[in-house]
């Protein structure tokens, strides 16, 4: 049976010498902008070696527009490519051949692709015009490569794709444009009656086309609690605004919890489920250590940081939510927020320069020595004895390591 602590302590235990393991992470990864992260979390950036100066080769952006295409490429019965640098032995060929498919791709001419070869600005901007149906309007106004960088910038899909359009695309430029055509609008070709092509723009997004959607607003209930209903959104899920969605990663949940957030979201079986999480620009973020913590009086917290001489406070907004370990705290004073160990992360999720959500996270510290598997106790150096075997079924607990993945209790 899963087990979460949720109703007073936090715990983090660590591991002499070596690892620590805790039951929440506490940290706020803004390593990658909210475009990259989206991109990533969705599967069309490598999650791990995605750097912003790498040059884009034409088979790794084939591979991020099919990705976005298609959710299985090798199920799309396109056939063989004409490429002879091209074999079914490279890791490229599914998402080659589907580009190939779908009219995306021709080649460079002498039956090659030059698949390893850097991508050129305007050759990334092409592809994509064609892929939201904009093709027959960039011939219209002149074709490669001035029709498509008119075409590009009317569509908002880039308004840089002349100035560019020689340069060797960079990780930065397709995120950039992977992410910016998310939001044009896609079009179709039609037969008009004179007999002419022309294109019917629909008022389908490129992202609602491919099946993902997306809100904007409070992270309001998880799981377990939720600022305007105590009960939460249950079952590993989330809410945001009038949408309910199911989360597989419980501990981002917790971790923008009262923040303004994008969420993306796809349709799976009748049911939202969440692809990608992240806190939007609207959030301003004071964490206050629990040393740090001065006062709170109902109209503002006071806090001095450490190595400083002069005291901070930060106005109170008139409807303040409190979050104590993961649940909603009704009735909260100066003693709250008085906790020995761990933080006080203070949000204002609206931008006006007032706290809307305070999320008080206490936890104690235990210098693992020994454990007792089987009654699942842990026995720290300084003689503490903390047992996580918990019968009371309002209580779980979950254990995870410090990359937030779950563990068992013999992994500790």
């Amino acid at each position: 049976m899963k087990r979460f602590i949720k109703s007073s302590i936090s715990i983090i235990l660590i591991l002499a010498i070596v690892f620590s393991f805790s039951i929440t992470t506490f940290a706020e990864d803004n390593a990658y902008d909210s475009s990259v992260q989206m991109l990533q979390d969705i599967g069309v950036l490598p999650a791990d070696n995605f750097s912003a100066d790498n040059i884009v080769t034409r088979a790794e952006f084939i591979k991020m527009v099919t990705t976005l295409l298609y959710e299985d490429v090798n199920n799309l019965g396109f056939g063989d490519v004409p490429f002879i640098d091209v074999t079914e032995e490279s890791q490229y060929y599914p998402y080659i051949s589907a580009a190939y498919g779908s009219k995306l791709i021709a080649g460079t001419g002498g039956a090659l692709f030059n698949p390893n070869d850097p991508i050129k600005y305007i050759d990334a901007v092409k592809i994509l015009t064609d892929a939201l149906g904009y093709g027959i309007a960039a011939v219209a106004e002149g074709g490669y490569i001035n029709g498509y960088a008119e075409i590009a910038s009317k569509i908002r899909l880039s308004k840089k794709a002349l100035a560019l359009a020689q340069t060797d695309l960079t990780g930065d430029l397709a995120a950039e444009l992977l992410y910016d055509a998310l939001d044009v609008k896609v079009a179709n070709a039609i037969l008009s009656t004179d007999g002419e092509h022309k294109i019917e723009v629909s008022d389908e997004t490129f992202m609602d086309s491919i099946g993902i959607y997306h809100v904007e607003g409070i992270l309001s209930e998880n799981e377990y609690t939720g600022l305007y209903d105590t009960e939460g959104a249950g079952g590993r899920s989330i809410k945001i605004g009038d949408v309910t969605a199911s989360i597989y990663n419980t501990l981002d949940d917790e971790k923008y919890f009262g923040y303004d957030v994008n969420c993306y979201y796809r349709r799976v079986d009748s049911k939202n489920v969440v692809v990608s999480l992240m806190p939007s620009s609207k959030n301003e973020v004071t964490v206050i250590n629990a040393h740090e913590f001065d006062d709170y009086d109902g109209d503002v917290i006071k806090y001095t940081l450490d190595g400083s001489k002069r005291q901070e406070d930060i106005k109170i907004a008139k409807n303040l939510y409190v979050i104590y370990n993961g649940r909603i705290k009704d009735d909260y004073a100066k003693e709250t927020f008085e906790i020995n160990e761990g933080t006080i992360p203070v949000i204002d999720n609206s931008g006006d320069g007032k706290a809307d959500v305070i999320n008080v996270r206490s936890y104690d510290n235990y210098i693992v020595a020994g454990l007792d598997a089987e009654n699942e106790v842990i026995y720290d150096s300084y003689g503490k004895v903390l047992d996580l075997s918990i019968n009371d079924t309002e209580k779980s607990v979950v254990i995870a390591n410090s990359e937030g993945k779950e563990i068992g209790f013999s992994d500790i």
